[in-house]
């Protein structure tokens, strides 16, 4: 059975544009003769391909040895399926193809916790997500990969010590309390040695699910260090701070007042970093009166909300990038603009002493730990988002219109967000008081 390839062309297609290479093979299921297909990821003008193979192009040697290490793939998949008395059909041609480009990691014969782990990580992509579809989110991703990174640490310290690698099957319980050990003394919160656990039990149980061998003591072991989330520090400006941080200075270097820029945007907004940098001059439409409204669709929870703009210094910004044709600012990516904002926010005198949690430099790597320091050390992209929605809640705007605004569900939610107000409260109080009759 031989894989062959031909090009994705019929009467509508556009062939002055690269047409799709197309994988199949002539077969039978159920003694009626079939022939399953499946695209590949390579394309090519229809003159550069002929008799299943590409030439003319620049790409040629590329292309042609991607298509003959799938053929070879294909073969070997088919033969593994013959001697496991398998049936030959499409998902044989989809696995070969997720093979070659890579899609899929075969899982070694002895398998160890740390190579099941990068099987585990491969896979995200085609794990299904919160909103139903496929790819983890890459934060999620990062988690994975960290927590590898941590356990392959723990296995260059037992092998010190003459210590073997974790496996799937024969791992003990007391293997798991060593690793648990190594974050405590490495100074790792109680939080995220329980994330780490939590990590530790998904994959064994990813594992097990795909029919591997895996030791009782993953699913046994008890997480000590379940507890509720320690309660996030809180931090917005102030209406002083934001005239502050928003101040023109011609003194600033140029990345940061593209920094400056974008915070501004972020005050006026109150959107995720993810969707602020996704903001152009389209973005922004006029409404029957003439003025400015923001429309954007929030990537986390595919919400659409829409914003009024009334800070005249962005209103002319956005005026002048429609009119030449230009971004209202440089994307930057999330790390620099975290370290920008607090450069920004250093120059621009954010200065009051507040208490927080900070990176701090250990014998063991850098921690999250709480300490005081100036107010800009703790500012990031999140701080604008908050900014806003605690303005808002302060000028009394209904809670409806903040929570079209911020895209939460719930007004718990919204709440905990921003942390409590006590001013708030006791103003709500009062009002309640001058309200009530002298008798029910």
């Amino acid at each position: 059975m031989k894989l062959l390839f031909k090009l994705d062309i019929d009467k509508r297609n556009d062939l002055s544009k690269p047409q799709s290479i197309i994988a199949y093979y002539n077969g039978k299921i159920n003694g009626k003769r079939t022939k399953p297909q499946k695209p590949t990821p390579y394309k090519v003008l229809a003159k550069h391909f002929s008799k299943g193979e590409v030439s003319g192009t620049y790409e040629k040697h590329e292309i042609n040895a991607s298509l003959n290490k799938l053929r070879s793939i294909f073969h070997q998949e088919v033969v593994k399926a013959k001697v496991k008395g398998l049936e030959i059909d499409k998902s044989i041609l989809v696995r070969s193809i997720m093979l070659a480009e890579g899609m899929i990691v075969e899982i070694p014969d002895v398998v160890y916790l740390d190579d099941y782990t990068r099987t585990f990580i491969s896979e995200m992509r085609f794990m299904l997500n919160n909103k139903g579809t496929a790819g983890l989110a890459d934060s999620t991703k990062r988690q994975y990969i960290n927590w590898n990174n941590l356990l392959l640490q723990y296995q260059k310290e037992r092998e010190k010590t003459g210590g073997s690698r974790i496996s799937l099957k024969h791992a003990t319980i007391q293997e798991l309390n060593d690793y648990v050990k190594f974050l405590i003394e490495r100074e790792y919160a109680p939080a995220t040695i329980s994330k780490r656990i939590k990590n530790l039990k998904t994959i064994a149980g990813h594992a097990k699910k795909k029919g591997l061998a895996v030791s009782p003591a993953f699913n046994d072991y008890e997480n000590g260090f379940t507890q509720k989330k320690e309660k996030e520090d809180i931090i917005f400006l102030s209406k002083e701070e934001v005239a502050k941080i928003k101040t023109p200075n011609d003194d600033l270097p140029n990345h940061l007042k593209n920094t400056q820029t974008i915070v501004a945007f972020s005050l006026a907004l109150g959107q995720r970093v993810s969707d602020m940098m996704m903001i152009t001059p389209e973005t922004f439409k006029l409404d029957d009166d003439g003025d400015y409204i923001a429309d954007v669709r929030q990537e986390k929870t595919g919400k659409q909300v829409s914003i009024p703009i009334n800070d005249k210094a962005l209103i002319k910004l956005i005026k002048e990038a429609k009119s030449n044709g230009e971004p209202l600012f440089r994307v930057i990516s999330d790390q620099k603009y975290n370290d920008y904002i607090k450069e920004l926010g250093k120059r621009q005198g954010i200065t009051d002493i507040i208490k927080g949690k900070q990176r701090i430099q250990t014998q063991y790597g850098y921690r999250l730990m709480e300490a005081e320091g100036e107010k800009y050390k703790y500012l990031s992209s999140h701080t604008f988002r908050r900014t806003l929605i605690s303005l808002l809640y302060q000028a009394n705007v209904p809670e409806y219109h903040i929570l079209k605004i911020s895209g939460h569900s719930e007004t718990s939610t919204l709440h905990a967000y921003i942390g409590d107000d006590p001013m708030r409260t006791k103003q709500q109080t009062q009002e309640l008081k001058n309200m009530l009759p002298d008798t029910f």
